[in-house]
């Protein structure tokens, strides 16, 4: 089922289903989770400071654009997992990614 878009002022569409990296993932290692999302299709990440799970969700999201996510290694090859061509492909662009987040407050400083 495709996921539908809303049209922002500037023209740009962002999905309307984002997958969450809070509840159940909340202080968790959200890597395998995020990345899982990414290689399905999944153009939309909400995070939150508060879920204390950002290096790993961060993580996903880079080795994602790097190309590196869609794959396992296998020895020197390298086997591509999922079931999309596209998965983990160094096509793969950050414009092409929506990552919102809430500020929890913290972390203010004096």
């Amino acid at each position: 089922m495709p996921i539908g878009t809303t049209k922002l002022r500037d023209g740009r569409c962002i999905p309307n289903l984002a997958f969450g990296s809070g509840s159940a993932l909340r202080g968790k290692d959200a890597y395998e989770s995020v990345a899982a999302a990414l290689r399905t299709g999944f153009r939309h990440i909400d995070t939150a400071q508060l879920y204390h799970n950002e290096d790993s969700v961060g993580m996903a999201i880079k080795e994602w654009l790097d190309g590196d996510l869609g794959y396992e290694s296998r020895g020197s090859e390298k086997h591509a997992i999922g079931n999309s061509p596209t998965f983990g492909l160094p096509s793969n662009k950050r414009e092409d990614l929506w990552v919102t987040t809430k500020y929890g407050g913290g972390d203010q400083g004096p």
